[in-house]
């Protein structure tokens, strides 16, 4: 253990000087090596991960800098909505049954990544530091991706029971289960799609192709149902909403249609969904059905943070199903975290996110815009049957999309 924490010691004070010297480049390390938090220590009995320590080391490094420069420092367009969302999550800690807990995903999911989102913005200024983003970003992806290819054929670190679940092995990446897998590398893909749509991306074409390529793989072999039709539809979604692919989407559109209601196979799988004899869409609807029962009769405040597992017992009457963390739908998710309030300002969040979004790309035909809508519609599609936000990971990806949308570039 006490070698452990010398690690440690030393990466923070390699990072500390990374960030003195170069902070761009650290924010892009960050982005690269998200799954970091998966390396957890304690700090004076506090529970903190390697990548909250990054984002602390950035933060301070970033802000001494600025108070000794005396730059302006750029709140964003969201300034106002960014505060009080920090506003709605300390309230969710006041409320939450479990305020050790709650002050912890406080912490780790609503307070670090928007230190981050402000660093994020400010010290992102042109073409060159963005695509030093998205490459980081990237190169992370792909590595995972490979590890999770190289897992598909040989059950490498698998956990024993994602071996072989249901018609076969399920793979993980370097996360405990493969949904955790397939939620990081959803909006990843959305990002990097978006960044091939716009001009003067040749010197990145392989790259960018190649982690595509092995992302897209990664999910398939991870069997993320959900990623995956998060994926088509955000596509979907994408080619009808401009002039010059709505008919070739259209097209598509039917033709998998037909191929779903014709052949046998692709139609029992679809009859198998929607009877509700599935599985895991039996699972998902009676948690969904014992969330809004529980929501209800605690329609304000909801769950408060961590506090939901608790919350929920009184109406848990399907005892062959596991309590779980989060009711596994994005909108129940906020509502139990964080209440009424949490969810509205959400609501309000992707609104402003849409709008500046669809500005960008009618006035400058931004196609960075374009990345940000698919990474966003990815996680809106993923979360109606997942968790895509509560995760030190998913928080990040999220309020990195929400500072790519305020770039002043």
């Amino acid at each position: 253990m006490n070698t452990y924490y010398f690690l440690i010691f030393i990466f923070a004070l390699l990072f500390t000087a990374l960030s003195i010297k170069r902070l761009d480049f650290a924010l892009a390390f960050i982005l690269f090596a998200l799954p970091s938090y998966l390396l957890r220590f304690k700090i004076f009995f506090i529970p903190f991960t390697l990548l909250e320590l990054m984002i602390i080391i950035l933060f301070l490094v970033w802000f001494l800098k600025r108070i000794f420069s005396g730059e302006k420092v750029y709140l964003g367009k969201f300034r106002y909505l960014i505060f009080l969302w920090l506003a709605v999550a300390s309230l969710a800690v006041i409320v939450s049954p479990n305020k050790i807990s709650a002050l912890g995903i406080w912490k780790a999911y609503f307070l670090e990544p928007v230190l981050f989102f402000f660093v994020f913005i400010n010290e992102i200024k042109d073409e060159k530091d963005l695509e030093l983003v998205l490459t980081a970003l990237g190169a992370g992806a792909l590595i995972v991706s490979l590890i999770a290819f190289y897992q598909k054929f040989t059950g490498w670190l698998v956990p024993y029971q994602y071996w072989f679940k249901g018609e076969g092995r399920r793979v993980t990446g370097v996360f405990p289960y493969p949904n955790a897998l397939a939620l990081y590398l959803g909006p990843i893909t959305g990002l990097l799609l978006g960044r091939i749509f716009k001009g003067g991306w040749e010197k990145k074409k392989f790259f960018y192709l190649i982690v595509l390529f092995f992302s897209f793989l990664a999910i398939v072999f991870a069997r993320s149902e959900g990623a995956i039709a998060a994926l088509v539809l955000s596509l979907f979604v994408f080619g009808l909403s401009f002039k010059k692919y709505r008919l070739k989407t259209i097209l598509i559109i039917l033709i998998l249609i037909i191929l779903f209601t014709t052949i046998p196979l692709f139609r029992e799988y679809l009859i198998n969904k929607f009877n509700g004899q599935d599985w895991s869409v039996k699972v998902r609807l009676t948690l969904w059905q014992e969330s809004w029962q529980m929501l209800k009769d605690n329609w304000l405040f909801g769950a408060g943070l961590a506090g939901y597992q608790k919350k929920i017992v009184p109406y848990h009457q399907a005892k062959y199903i596991e309590i779980f963390l989060y009711p596994h739908n994005i909108f129940l998710n906020f509502w139990s975290e964080l209440g009424l309030f949490g969810l509205l300002t959400f609501l309000l969040l992707l609104l402003k996110s849409f709008k500046e979004v669809k500005k960008k790309l009618i006035v400058k035909n931004n196609f960075l815009a374009f990345s940000c809508l698919l990474a966003l519609l990815i996680i809106i599609f993923h979360g109606l049957v997942d968790v895509p936000y509560f995760k030190n990971d998913l928080s990040l990806l999220f309020w990195l999309i929400i500072g790519l949308i305020n770039l002043k570039i």
